[in-house]
């Protein structure tokens, strides 16, 4: 926060990674205020996506 004073323009769709996987993405939601935003994880982007639902359930073993 000091250094750049929050999401910088250019950082939406920045990947989160946590134990070195993509858990998500940043989304700078408050054009006026740049120390405000989102993350958004990555289940709810791949649900968002349409046929999504049903490649997932081709690679199911039930």
């Amino acid at each position: 926060m000091n250094l750049t004073g929050g999401i910088i323009q250019g950082m939406s769709g920045s990947p989160i990674v946590q134990n070195n996987r993509i858990i998500g993405a940043v989304t700078h939601v408050f054009l006026n205020d740049p120390s405000r935003g989102y993350g958004i994880f990555m289940d709810n982007m791949l649900n968002e996506m349409p046929g999504y639902e049903q490649k997932a359930g081709e690679n199911s073993t039930n």
